[in-house]
């Protein structure tokens, strides 16, 4: 089984959450915080995210939660977008017969809400929102111990991503597309450039670990 992150690694988070954090701010008449502090939160779970840009101002923190939930909605709905070649790297892996899992820091609803409004909900058995367990970690190891597979292989961009395959002792796929700096990318097993690479390494891998 293949475990997925959503924001970073199939999905262009950017485009959506950064105008829905400006256009909250805004409604609730609180200063813009830069573009780059945003980015720099993607792929956290959702209530730290928002205390995180709402530093300073944590009396509006539930207004905050409230109002950036509709407005990330309607820029999924306008902005949302996959990176180029994530659908067809999710149908080249499903013809080699793996299996595919979502294991996302945010909450199920978005999830959910993400994967069908980008149309690839059907290309997984599994959507877990880590938001009901202490971390991502926790999340991959309930996955992990619910399903049968032989092995498991974690695809992120973040720290989360590579910290939850090392603390299974999965091997992890770092992709450089996304959001997570070097220093993050560092700690997983393999890079790569573009969706596209992702089943040739997954093959390798899987021949890898069937001679272990």
């Amino acid at each position: 089984m293949l475990i997925f992150d959503l924001d970073g690694t199939l999905f262009k988070t950017r485009d959506a959450v950064v105008p829905a954090v400006k256009e909250t701010l805004d409604e609730l008449g609180i200063p813009s915080i830069c573009e780059d502090k945003i980015i720099s939160l993607l792929g956290e779970s959702t209530s730290i995210f928002s205390e995180k840009v709402m530093e300073g101002h944590q009396e509006k923190l539930d207004d905050f939660m409230d109002i950036f939930w509709r407005r990330e909605k309607e820029n999924v709905d306008k902005h949302g977008e996959l990176f180029d070649g994530t659908e067809e790297m999710l149908e080249k892996l499903r013809s080699y017969g793996y299996s595919l899992a979502v294991c996302s820091n945010g909450s199920q609803e978005y999830v959910d809400y993400v994967l069908e409004v980008t149309g690839i909900s059907d290309y997984f058995d599994l959507k877990v929102s880590s938001s009901q367990h202490d971390n991502k970690a926790e999340a991959v190891k309930e996955i992990i111990q619910e399903n049968d597979h032989s092995d498991y292989i974690m695809i992120g961009d973040k720290h989360h991503d590579f910290e939850a395959g090392k603390e299974n002792n999965i091997l992890s796929i770092g992709v450089k597309y996304g959001y997570g700096k070097m220093e993050e990318l560092k700690q997983a097993d393999y890079l790569v450039e573009s969706p596209d690479e992702i089943p040739e390494v997954v093959s390798r891998l899987d021949e890898l670990l069937t001679t272990l």
